[in-house]
């Protein structure tokens, strides 16, 4: 396999930054405001998914739908401050740059929070895809066509922490990498995983040799 053939792609949360205590932070004060009986935790099994799609497998009174869409997400643009980048993410960036390794992220975040995100830790990337940028988010592989469009039929990794983004790579023939220092489980053994984001560099490395 040629170097310049690998294209890496990842999620963000749970993979790059850790939002968590935000995520959570935010989904109390709408619930506390507008009455909502549904826990974070119900939340939580559904990161990684649309953020309507979410609500519709939490159970949330379609009604409400529009009100806490505008509330969670100024509630986290409102303490992004708080959310951490991962160890080693930013030298391993860099570290891809040099070995002419194109990336990408693929978030259901929107795209206004997740550009502030970016900016505030300087991450630069070739291609980014967030949730409102596509109809159906993962693990449908529309995110993954435009993936392909840009980059072409290359060897494409997919670095993920949940269940929807192990199916959607299966759903794009992504090569999927398990973070599995992020925020959910897998529903079946995956072949690769990491413990740490700089791992993503002997994996490459590995894949040069291949």
């Amino acid at each position: 396999m040629k170097k310049n053939n690998l294209v890496i792609g990842f999620d963000l949360d749970g993979v790059i930054v850790n939002s968590l205590s935000v995520m959570e932070k935010s989904w109390t004060e709408l619930s506390k405001k507008n009455n909502i009986r549904i826990p974070f935790s119900s939340y939580k099994k559904n990161i990684g998914l649309k953020f309507n799609v979410i609500l519709k497998n939490i159970g949330l009174d379609k009604n409400l739908n529009d009100i806490v869409h505008k509330e969670y997400f100024e509630g986290t643009k409102k303490y992004q401050n708080e959310v951490k980048l991962y160890p080693f993410v930013i030298e391993t960036f860099e570290e891809l740059k040099k070995r002419s390794i194109s990336t990408f992220i693929v978030t259901s975040k929107p795209r206004r929070n997740t550009v502030l995100l970016l900016n505030m830790f300087n991450i630069n990337i070739d291609l980014l895809v967030c949730a409102d940028d596509i109809t159906n988010g993962k693990p449908n592989k529309e995110s993954g066509d435009i993936v392909y469009n840009k980059f072409g039929k290359k060897d494409i990794l997919y670095v993920g922490d949940m269940e929807s983004d192990r199916q959607f790579a299966e759903n794009c023939n992504f090569k999927f990498i398990y973070a599995a220092y992020g925020y959910g489980s897998m529903s079946k053994d995956v072949q690769i995983k990491i413990i740490n984001f700089k791992q993503i560099l002997d994996i490459s490395s590995a894949i040069y040799k291949a």
